[in-house]
């Protein structure tokens, strides 16, 4: 469902004239596949060739719109949320080899399997881990370290019960104490292991927000006021002081 909602309101969308009544129909549609399934009739109905391309421009829409509706100092924290995305990418590349030449990835050599089962663990779960990501890359840009830490902190929840980064074939919700052991090429990718990763991170964040408030060095990122905005764009009109 997540993965739908971002393209009823889209701007490209709205560009071509979509309005309140392609969102309603959007919904409604998305609503009854999800409920009856037709899905994967549509997928096998229609052509590819007319498929792919509307998936292409969707694509570079929704990216090229993430970076104009974003400030520019948050233009790193927009990168970084896409890694998980690349990682999911990757890992379908590398599941349909491995598929295909029916090679199990404890077959591999032990690097190249732990290269593997990170890219799968960083691809769990995607969404919500680029949300996170990018939320706390963004506070720390503006110097906000301790809601950078809470954001890190429910990342660490979610990674224990599978929401993110789930260590299991399929990424099912599971409780980290009845997860199966872990080959050895999985060995540091338990759920315990990245959750205490990202609670070290929050640690982390809350002691240098801390220390730069004890010093002085850490203060909030300036922010332009409205009035201060309206008066530079009157300077710039030649109509201000």
């Amino acid at each position: 469902v997540i993965q739908t909602t971002p393209y009823i309101g889209h701007p490209a969308y709205k560009a071509m004239g979509g309005r309140s009544a392609y969102t309603l129909a959007t919904a409604l549609f998305i609503g009854s596949a999800g409920l009856i399934g037709y899905f994967s009739l549509m997928y096998e109905w229609i052509p590819k060739p007319a498929i792919f391309p509307i998936l292409i421009f969707i694509g570079l829409e929704i990216t090229a719109q993430s970076f104009d509706a974003t400030p520019r100092k948050h233009f790193p924290a927009v990168a970084f949320a896409c890694l998980p995305a690349l990682a999911y990418l990757a890992t379908l590349l590398a599941n349909a080899v491995l598929a295909e030449m029916n090679i199990p990835l404890d077959r591999l050599s032990l690097s190249l399997g732990m290269q593997i089962y990170t890219s799968r663990v960083i691809a769990s779960g995607f969404i919500v881990t680029s949300l996170l990501w990018g939320a706390t890359l963004a506070a720390i840009i503006d110097r906000k370290l301790r809601v950078a830490a809470i954001y890190c902190t429910i990342a660490a929840v979610c990674s224990l019960f599978g929401v993110i980064h789930s260590t299991q074939s399929g990424a099912p919700l599971a409780l980290p104490w009845q997860i199966p052991e872990l080959p050895p090429h999985a060995a540091l990718q338990s759920p315990f292991w990245i959750a205490g990763a990202y609670g070290a991170v929050a640690a982390l964040l809350v002691a240098w927000q801390w220390w730069g408030e004890r010093d002085g060095s850490m203060k909030p990122a300036r922010t332009e006021s409205r009035a201060a905005k309206e008066l530079k764009a009157a300077r710039s009109e030649g109509k201000g002081p």
